[in-house]
């Protein structure tokens, strides 16, 4: 065998029955994504869950049920003013509680606005990153999520709707991200590494959810602007500089 041939195989480990060459995992550039994704799905998760402990703090309970105990009526509780609630003896109350008066029907349609924007695109999401690339839908699904976010706390002050619409432009931005990933994987992952590559990368959805939801309680008793509007703007401030920091990496040309 020519000297030449020997270093060739030296250097290259060939799988059995793949017939492609098999480099070490550890500190490459798939790795390197991996840890992305990881980042990426962790402030995804983020950015989805908040508004869930946000507004705990945010509806204030004991307006409506005063008004609910005495008209019987839950949905004039929609109707209450801050007048009644000076009125009432509620105001000091009110400081304790939120300061929107939702029924649990208006509480519904704003956890739940966020899936009817995230069931809409999971088909075009998929068909976007084959057509434009995984790394740019991920992208843009996430700098939409964020900037929705930071405005959750001026669409609230002025209306429900205004936030359900926000929560489902959310949706819309987040409901690219998965099948954005999986574009992404089914380029960059050797088969034999797929299954590791992936499930570090969604480990971060879940490792979200965990941190996300103390961080938020702690957040909404103890945060600037009145508590729960800090949730949003942390959080949303924090994926914007994620996405600034990572911005440079994207653009590298990436190499196994």
């Amino acid at each position: 065998m020519p000297e030449s041939a020997k270093n060739s195989s030296a250097a290259v480990k060939y799988v059995d029955s793949e017939d492609e060459p098999q480099y070490s995992l550890c500190c490459s550039m798939r790795m390197a994504i991996a840890v992305v994704a990881f980042f990426g799905f962790f402030n995804l998760y983020a950015l989805r869950v908040n508004l869930s402990v946000a507004l705990v703090c945010m509806v204030n309970y004991t307006a409506f049920e005063t008004r609910e105990g005495a008209s019987g009526v839950g949905a004039q509780t929609m109707n209450l003013t801050q007048q009644e609630l000076r009125c009432g003896g509620l105001e000091e109350q009110k400081l304790m509680d939120g300061e929107f008066v939702w029924d649990k029907t208006i509480q519904g349609f704003v956890l739940s606005s966020f899936f009817w924007g995230y069931i809409v695109t999971q088909l075009p999401g998929g068909w976007m990153a084959e057509r434009y690339g995984g790394k740019r839908v991920f992208f843009y699904g996430m700098v939409l999520t964020s900037v929705a976010t930071l405005l959750t706390h001026a669409a609230a002050e002025r209306s429900w709707i205004l936030l359900v619409f926000l929560r489902v432009l959310q949706g819309l931005g987040e409901g690219v991200v998965f099948p954005a990933m999986h574009a992404l994987w089914s380029h960059w992952a050797p088969p034999l590494e797929r299954s590791i590559l992936v499930g570090f990368s969604y480990a971060g959805a879940q490792v979200g959810n965990v941190v996300t939801l103390p961080i938020a309680g702690v957040l909404c008793q103890y945060g600037f602007a009145g508590g729960w509007p800090s949730i949003f703007y942390i959080f949303g401030r924090r994926v914007i500089s994620e996405i600034n920091r990572n911005t440079s990496a994207t653009k590298q040309k990436l190499f196994y």
